[in-house]
């Protein structure tokens, strides 16, 4: 039958516990990956779990989330790339004690591109360095830092984050990509691109989305010859300080 059993504030529907445990490995990782929920009062409306059910057996049960380490998912293995012209970069997830090079890139990106939405409002090294952490404890999401080989410069950054952790959604993934000007039409774009969609395949992902400014045609070429197509458009989806503006051109792509 179905109990219903409460550890830790939350609530969860599962098999009863007598019978599930004779059945772990054949049960536990299909019951406890669909996030199962709880009515909100009576309002009839759902809110999903946000403790692991592990703490309700006393182990560790074979299901993703915890069969991996704390941030393990997140940490992309470290890879040498060496650009057209034969600058090495060292491709990885960035770290806490990366914050002063993040922030120096972000602010450089900032400055050159007019198609970031993030301001630099307030930005130190402090609210980086918080930002790092969040990223690597994210259990849904990845980030990529090309690093220059010596200087430890960020030249390239890619992210790629699921859309939902919800047993509907978790199959789609958003993607940024951000590349320092001078660094632009070396290659590097190519290979964090590449790096992002290798990481979302060993996630089991299934399509990668994007948004694009529709006059940025540098990357919507990028994008295509990679395999993204054009799945729709916002009208005036941006609007620049003087005024103009611009459609948000939506891609995706099938993996």
């Amino acid at each position: 039958g179905v109990a219903l059993a409460r550890f830790s504030g939350a609530y969860l529907f599962v098999r009863s516990r007598r019978r599930l445990r004779g059945r772990l490995v054949s049960d536990a990782p299909d019951i406890l990956n669909r996030r199962y929920i709880r009515p909100g009062g009576n309002s009839g409306v759902y809110r999903p779990i946000r403790r692991c059910p592990c703490a309700l057996f006393g182990r560790v049960l074979p299901h993703a989330p915890c069969r991996r380490k704390k941030g393990e998912n997140m940490r992309v293995a470290e890879k040498k790339i060496v650009l057209k012209e034969g600058t090495e970069c060292l491709l990885r997830s960035p770290e806490e004690e990366d914050a002063p090079a993040a922030l120096k890139f972000f602010l450089t990106v900032t400055e050159e591109s007019p198609y970031l939405l993030a301001e630099t409002k307030e930005c130190t090294v402090e609210k980086e360095r918080t930002i790092l952490r969040r990223q690597i404890e994210d259990e849904n999401g990845a980030m990529i830092a090309a690093f220059l080989r010596g200087d430890g410069e960020i030249a390239g950054l890619v992210s790629v984050r699921r859309v939902s952790a919800s047993e509907k959604l978790r199959h789609r993934a958003e993607l940024g990509i951000f590349v320092v000007g001078k660094w632009q039409g070396k290659g590097l774009g190519s290979a964090l691109l590449s790096a992002a969609e290798e990481w979302a395949k060993k996630e089991a992902l299934k399509q990668l989305e994007l948004s694009v400014f529709s006059e940025n045609r540098r990357a919507l070429s990028l994008y295509e010859k990679f395999g993204y197509e054009i799945w729709g458009a916002r009208k005036n989806a941006f609007r620049f300080p003087d005024g103009r503006y611009n459609d948000e051109v939506i891609m995706g792509k099938f993996l």
